[in-house]
């Protein structure tokens, strides 16, 4: 065992909102007990101080899973192809780690360590196989042999960036770790009893919403998350703003420095995926060509400045520039993804130019959601709440695997 690097008050924490999240009522989890606490000390620490390395200049990325080798082979016994198994087991070290890494992408593969009783080190036994993250949009329709479905339902660790990692089980999430902090994770706040409710409104008034059976709400919350999700893996910090489409935005309160003639025409492509069905060749094509736009999309908002979109997602501005008078409102923290209300402050005095400009422009724009995506990881949202204050929500993406 090595000496403790993070500190046991993290480790306590991550315990904390495991055993919370298995026995919360809701959430229907398998009974999984954590192994004692000086292994899952150790297993956090050489992770954490791989997550701190690079590979020929570039920070490592990997999935590792703490599971003895015959509870995970157990684990996939219907499906014996979702794990591979190493002839010889490999030292599970910072050193050796993040050179068996590069070989498994995280988005398909966790790597499965083992605590050996005959002499307590932990070793790399297999590498389980799986599908990676998806949506509405990117989710597989049409299930084929070979598929190879979840990730393992035990303690696992991902990184995100140097020194920022998840903990989750299968494919939810227990909370993250960043810039010293570990945040529990609590269900998507784009659910209709949360940040959702203020984006649902302005949905109800598109057509599109009452045409589709609401329907069209599944894909609009999809497409926001896939939004978000693909402008923070692309490592840059960016601000996104959406505007109701029918209530525009105070002009004087962006600065367009570049703006498109044209449009990406994203709205029309999801009506079309609406009316052609999921298990359809077409409506997969238009799937995956929504998916394709929102990538495009993505990629405008790491230009230095501000994306302004719109709720019938036209881009409407891009590397923009905030410039909404400074607002005194009080910063809340706003409802979870459980309807529950947080009301906490939130000191927005801590954070940057950036978020200070998401902040006042959310205050002046009753009839926008501001995103502010930054570098480390955490995404977070902000929402005029009328005139009394502006409602925060720190961390959009704890509901989110990696």
């Amino acid at each position: 065992m090595i000496n403790p690097v993070l500190s046991p008050t993290i480790l306590e924490r991550i315990c904390n909102a495991w055993s919370a999240d298995q026995a919360h009522p809701v959430r229907r989890r398998r009974n999984v007990k954590l192994p004692i606490l000086p292994v899952l000390q150790c297993f956090v620490d050489i992770s954490y101080l791989a997550s701190l390395k690079e590979e020929e200049g570039k920070s490592i990325k990997f999935s590792v899973v703490l599971v003895g080798r015959q509870e995970g082979t157990e684990s996939v016994s219907i499906n014996p192809s979702a794990l591979l198994v190493l002839k010889e087991p490999v030292p599970f070290t910072s050193s050796t780690l993040p050179k068996f890494a590069g070989a498994f992408d995280p988005q398909f593969s966790t790597i499965a360590v083992e605590f050996k009783e005959t002499d307590g080190d932990p070793y790399i036994w297999g590498v389980f196989q799986h599908s990676q993250k998806t949506n509405n949009l990117s989710e597989d329709v049409i299930t084929i042999h070979g598929n190879f479905g979840m990730r393992p339902d035990f303690f696992t660790f991902t990184t995100r960036d140097r020194g920022s990692f998840a903990v989750s089980r299968g494919g939810a999430l227990i909370g993250r770790f960043q810039a010293g902090y570990f945040v529990s994770a609590s269900p998507t706040p784009f659910m209709s009893e949360s940040l959702g409710a203020h984006v649902l409104a302005a949905i109800k008034r598109d057509p599109l919403y009452t045409t589709s059976n609401g329907i069209y709400w599944h894909f609009v919350r999809s497409v926001l998350e896939l939004l978000l999700e693909e402008t923070s893996v692309r490592g840059h910090g960016a601000t996104i703003v959406i505007l109701e489409a029918a209530r525009p935005s105070i002009a004087n309160h962006y600065d367009p420095k570049h703006e498109l003639v044209g449009n990406y025409n994203l709205r029309d492509t999801i009506e079309r995926c609406l009316l052609n069905g999921s298990n359809t060749v077409m409506g997969i094509a238009y799937r995956k060509a929504a998916c394709e736009i929102i990538q495009r999309i993505a990629q405008l908002a790491t230009v230095d400045g501000a994306l302004v979109i719109d709720t019938f997602f036209n881009v409407l501005a891009f590397g923009a520039t905030l410039t909404a008078p400074i607002s005194h409102h009080p910063a809340l923290i706003g409802p979870d993804g459980f309807g529950n209300s947080k009301g906490q402050p939130f000191d927005i005095s801590r954070y940057g130019t950036r978020h200070r400009s998401a902040f006042n422009y959310a205050a002046a724009n009753h009839n926008s959601t501001v995103f502010v995506i930054s570098q480390d990881g955490p995404i977070r949202a902000f929402r005029g709440d009328g005139d009394r204050s502006v409602l925060v929500w720190p961390d959009c993406n704890t509901s989110m695997y990696l």
